[in-house]
């Protein structure tokens, strides 16, 4: 009896040598020093020991505790996320990383094909190789403190539309190949940042053929110039976020991918003095006396307009997306 007692105490204390050897909370799965994996999948990183922590106890018996993670916090404390740091996490869905981090390795977010969305740190200044290939990121917040955008960084994902801060400066080969949604890229810096070799291979919009590369005011010629291989694609200004819509309005007659143009709002700055010189009403976008001119551009609706007076437009391009409203 007291043979099968101490056998079953030894057992038990052999299966609690393999837990981590922080004590697990009741509604943790499994936690360490640094770092807690809870029962609903979230799991909080507190510190860059905790960071190397975690990383070094999926690396052995517990990697399928990488499938269970759905949602990762990275406290203040933590200033690097190391290669590979959540590669192939299969049920990521979010993540939120503090300020703190000043630096995310490559590949650290590839394979996270349920990750639609992130917002990088203010205090990283690249996004590195590999960063989110083949995941399935359709949104991404990049700031200003990051000066490059490193090989394959995107490679397959889900983007539809990027913004590329003035600060960057180089853009690593193929960064965006496979890209099959990316449809609207909007470049902030007025000196074309260097270009590796096939950035933006297979993109949506070079499939469509678009004019999808939206450059500062004035600044085409010198990103045609710069980026001959994508010169075709290449557009001055940059679409309003107002006006985000694959397919017009009623009535828009684009139909399809919306064309590559600068669009505005048509409001009463849309338009020059009348014939008679006065000057337009302060309120809403409903004229109500003279003859008004349309300044050359592409407009867009943000709501239903009402005129009562004729518009002339004489030997200019004017486009007009109704955008789903109405013009009476």
């Amino acid at each position: 009896m007291k043979k099968r007692m101490l056998s079953t105490l030894l057992a038990l204390v052999m299966l609690l040598g393999l837990l981590p050897t922080a004590a697990l909370a009741a509604n943790n799965i499994a936690s360490g020093t640094g770092w807690v994996l809870d029962a609903d999948g979230k799991l909080t990183i507190s510190s860059d020991e905790g960071m190397t922590g975690w990383e070094n106890y999926v690396r052995g018996d517990y990697m399928y505790y990488t499938q269970q993670v759905v949602n990762v916090e990275i406290q203040d404390g933590v200033t690097n996320l190391g290669k590979n740091a959540f590669y192939n996490y299969g049920e990521l869905t979010g993540i939120t990383i503090a300020d703190s981090v000043t630096s995310i390795a490559g590949s650290a977010f590839s394979g996270c094909w349920k990750l639609k969305k992130i917002t990088i740190p203010n205090n990283v200044t690249s996004i590195s190789d590999h960063m989110f290939m083949n995941s399935g990121l359709e949104e991404i917040t990049i700031p200003g403190s990051v000066t490059s955008i490193g090989e394959y960084a995107f490679w397959g994902c889900g983007l539809t539309k990027i913004t590329i801060p003035a600060s960057v400066t180089s853009i690593g080969e193929k960064a965006f190949i496979y890209c099959d949604g990316l449809n609207e890229v909007i470049i902030k810096n007025e000196t074309p940042p260097t270009l590796g070799d096939g950035v933006f291979t297979d993109c949506g919009f070079v499939k469509d053929n678009t004019q999808s590369i939206h450059v500062p005011e004035g600044k085409a010629q010198a990103y045609k110039t710069a980026w001959t291989d994508w010169a075709d694609y290449i557009t001055d200004g940059t679409q309003t976020s107002d006006h985000n819509h694959p397919v017009c309005g009623n009535g828009c007659g684009h139909n399809g991918a919306h064309e590559a143009v600068t669009w505005k709002p048509l409001t009463q700055d849309s338009f020059t003095g009348g014939a008679d010189g006065r000057p337009l009403a302060d309120s809403g976008v409903t004229l109500s006396s003279g003859q008004y001119n349309l300044a050359e551009g592409h407009y867009y609706l943000a709501e239903d307009v009402s005129l009562d007076k004729k518009i002339y437009i004489r030997d200019k391009t004017v486009g007009l997306c109704l955008n789903g409203h109405t013009l009476t």
